[in-house]
Formats: C-alpha cells, structure tokens, sequence
C-alpha cells in the first residue's frame, strides 16, 4: 500500500450536466450558498440552502433581508439564466421571496434607499453563457412585492452593469460599455434619457456609492487604475500606480476606425512602440482580446505597453463578436468563428501597413483564450505573420465536449455534435493544422478546465509531427489566468523572446527551458 495515499480522498460520483467549473474542480453537488457572520459570534449562519448556487448578496437598507441572485430552475445546469431573489434573515426560518422572473439573467440587484424597489441588470433574451450569442444587457427595476420589470435603458444598445441608487432614490447609476470606452453613466428611476456623468477617453473600472458621495476606480490608456472622488469633476485619492510607474516611459495610443473586407467599420487601438520616430515603419503585434464577448477599451493595457517598451507597435482590434457595438456587431460570429472576425483583424493589419506604422514584413499574432482562439482561426487561414503565440486556446472543439466547462454553450451555439458534426468539424483548428506554417508558442495551465490544455497539446504535437517550429509550454497547478506572479513574469518574458526571435533580424532563439 502507498503510504502517501491520502485516507481521506474519496471518488467524484457524477449525476448532474454541469460538473466542472475552473478553479473549482469537479463539482458533485456543492452550491455556494449565502451565510451571514456576526462579528463575536463562532461561526457564521447558512441562510440560503438547497442544490442551487446563490450569489451576488446585498443587505438591504434596514439589514434584515439580503437580496441575492440564484437560478432556481427545475435543471439550473440546462441553462444560464438567473433570478433576483430576498431571504428574511430576521426570521429564523430564512423564507425566500422571488423578486424576478425571466428566462434570461436577472442580476446584480442594488436596493433602493427606501428598500422597496430593486435597481438589476437583465437580458430580454437567454443568454449563452460568454459566447457571441450572448444577450445585451439592460438596467431594469421592479418593485420588491410585484414582478413587474421596467426596462430603464431599452433605447440603448450596449451593455450596463453595476447599478447604485442615488442616495435620494431618484437616479440609478451604472457603468456603460460604448465602442472601447466604460462611462459612468445615469438616468431617472422613473425613466428618461441617459446621462453620461463620466465620458470621453476612460475607463471606470468600478464605483462604489455611499452618503452621496461617488468614489471611482478610472484608468486611462497611459496610467492604471487609480481611485477618485466624483462630484462634478474628478479629485484624484490616491497615486498608488504613478509611483510605481514614475520615470517609465509610456507609449501613446491612438483609436482608430476602418472597414472591414465586407465594409463593416471596425475599431481598434493603435499603440506606438516608446521612442517612435514618425515616418518609420516597425515590427507589429497583433493582439487579440478574449471572449469573444468581451471588448478592448481605453484602460490601460499591461501586455501592450511591455510590447511597446520592447520596440513593437500593438495593434488591439475590437473585431466582430465584441461588446460595446451593439447586439448585431457582437452576434456577427455565432457559430461562424473565425469568418467575420478573421476578416476585422486582418483589415487592423492592412490599416496599420497602409497608414505606415506596420512593417509588413515583421507582422506577428497572439492572444489569450478565444484571443488565443482567434490566433489559431488565422494562422490556419494566412501565411502572412512571422510568429504567434495561442494561449489557451481551441484546437479539436469535440475533444472538449464533456471536458471543459462549456458543454451548454457549445449545444446551444452549434448544436449537438453528433447532430451537427460538420460545423463542430469546420470550427476545429486542429483540423486545418497542416496549413500552418507561422512559428507558434503554445501556452496554458496545467489544470485549466475553461480551455484545457489538451487543445493546446494537440495543436503542438501536431505541428510538431508536421517539421513545423513550435514550442509549447505549461505551467504546473495554473488554471485558465496564470496567477503566480513567477509564472506571469516567466510568460512575459517568454511572449518578447518568442516573437524578437522571429521578428527582429539577429535576435538569438527562445531559451528551451530556465
């Protein structure tokens, strides 16, 4: 017998569609549940139960009810909806009240002043968990006793989140996801238009309200994320990262808009490379954002601004798929990956060689997740770019059906796939492999159940079969973000001598291991 067997390790008995999530494992049947802990007390108190998973908690404004979100749907793992619900802490029987009802994703509740009506975020629609068929998301409130939504943004074609009353209850505030930028933004809680408290070229990360007052985390293209006061104007609190940055170089950045091969306008990002010198063309990386629902914006990007300080010019395109354009931009890929949105990113490349910034014989790709994704859908298209990089990324789409966290959103965006095996076949990297020929770094986490590294595996292994020049690299016990801050600097450092090797004439080969 092993000594080093743990006694207490038991087998995973799986009964329900839902069994993985990253970070968490296998899941059996635990749920995350609602608790509340009071300071002297030795352990706190479960005041949701039941085999449903409760999040998002907020007390309200008399402390004796927490309102929370929960899909309590016969199935909850055959669907991604969800529900607004309060729970009477004061009554020793914790009764649940629903507030919402909707076969989308009722979310992020916020009370009012006077704790009878709750300020939420709702889709009109099912959603599809983070694929392109995702809803968009709008600001809605219901009374607490009555379900009975309003739609307070119906006119406005992009994503709100984080709503907070005003402290006299009369506006809601939120966050507002528009064409790369996230404004603060209001409008009356009776309805009317749409104010935009906070615009221009900014990021709001996050505000949090409280006695009137209005605190936001805001970050810009060349400065992170500091904390700042809002009445009116901004005043700055703290200056954590400009210390940190103080003498570092910044390149600029500059939004631009094109048209893709079909017309479409498309935006992304321009980043100088630091030191740039008007007139001369550089080595290029086109970076691609996960997602896909999701959207590059004027906060300040960590990944480009190393790039830049190397010596390249960023390109950071916001193609179809993305958020922030409307719902018919952001559906333009659903169960089309890599069409559309192969079109937008190569129409970046050509605008950055048109305009001159672009070297187009020093081009290179890269992205994490379905940036990843998407970095795989265009090396298996085009021969154009001298290296890329795929992090986390798809390779064969069935080797991940059961594996990864995903079954439900693959069924509902391409259907069953033994129902409907040749999209499932036409949407696999793997399956077009032997066209690449661009030098291509793999990258992953050893334990990642969001995109498994055995898509990364693959598409190694078979490049390699193939004579192709390729490298793969996994790091132990790191699941779909690499978190250990070693394992970061080791993946950046990876990520500049990857492409220097190919991009830059002399630059010497990647070092195979520390």
């Amino acid at each position: 017998e092993d000594e080093d067997d743990d006694d207490a390790a038991q087998p995973y008995v799986i009964d329900r569609m839902q069994f993985k999530r990253d970070y968490r494992g296998y899941l059996d049947r635990r749920r995350e549940h609602i608790y509340v802990f009071t300071p002297g007390d030795e352990e706190p108190i479960q005041v949701t139960h039941g085999d449903y998973d409760d999040s998002d908690p907020v007390w309200s404004p008399d402390g004796k009810s927490i309102a929370f979100v929960s899909d309590r749907s016969d199935n909850p793992d055959l669907n991604y909806g969800s529900d607004v619900f309060i729970v009477d802490v004061d009554d020793e029987n914790h009764p649940i009240t629903q507030v919402t009802s909707n076969e989308g994703r009722d979310y992020s509740p916020a009370f009012s002043p006077d704790g009878r009506r709750i300020a939420y975020v709702t889709s009109t629609g099912p959603d599809v968990g983070g694929s392109a068929l995702t809803p968009t998301k709008y600001l809605a409130i219901t009374d607490i006793d009555a379900d009975q939504r309003e739609i307070l943004t119906p006119d406005l074609d992009r994503n709100v989140s984080n709503p907070e009353f005003s402290a006299n209850g009369r506006d809601i505030y939120f966050r507002l996801e528009d064409s790369g930028m996230n404004h603060l933004a209001r409008v009356r809680a009776r309805g009317g238009d749409v104010v935009r408290e906070i615009d221009g070229d900014v990021s709001v990360r996050d505000f949090s309200m409280a006695n009137g007052e209005i605190v936001v985390s805001l970050t810009t293209a060349s400065t992170p994320a500091e904390l700042y006061a809002f009445d009116d104007d901004l005043s700055q609190l703290t200056h954590i990262t400009e210390a940190t940055l103080d003498g570092i170089a910044r390149a600029a950045v500059e939004k631009r808009r094109f048209e893709s091969a079909d017309g479409t306008p498309v935006e992304a990002f321009f980043v100088k490379p630091v030191g740039y010198e008007e007139g001369r063309s550089y080595p290029t990386i086109l970076w691609l954002h996960g997602g896909p629902a999701s959207q590059f914006n004027w906060g300040y990007n960590d990944t480009a601004q190393l790039f830049a300080a190397n010596g390249y010019a960023v390109i950071m395109p916001n193609p179809r798929g993305s958020t922030g354009y409307g719902a018919e931009f952001a559906h333009g890929t659903v169960a089309a990956w890599g069409e559309n949105d192969f079109d937008d990113v190569m129409a970046a490349i050509d605008h950055g060689i048109e305009t001159g910034l672009v070297d187009p014989d020093r081009t290179g790709v890269g992205g994490w997740s379905y940036g990843g994704i998407l970095t795989n859908y265009v090396i298996t298209q085009t021969q154009r770019f001298k290296a890329a990089m795929s992090g986390a990324s798809l390779g064969l789409v069935t080797s991940n059906y059961g594996h990864d966290q995903y079954q439900l959103m693959y069924e509902l965006e391409f259907g069953l796939p033994w129902e409907n095996p040749e999209l499932w076949a036409e949407l696999s990297p793997f399956n077009k492999v032997e066209n690449i020929t661009t030098p291509t770094l793999w990258m992953g986490g050893e334990v990642d159940w969001n995109v498994p590294i055995n898509n990364s595996e693959q598409m190694y292994i078979a490049m390699k079969r193939l004579g192709q020049e390729t490298q793969l690299v996994v790091y132990p016990n790191e699941h779909h973000g690499i978190r250990r801050p070693t394992f970061q600097r080791d993946r950046f450092g990876r990520w500049i001598a990857w492409f220097d090797q190919y991009l830059k004439p002399g630059a010497g080969p990647v070092a195979q291991s520390d």
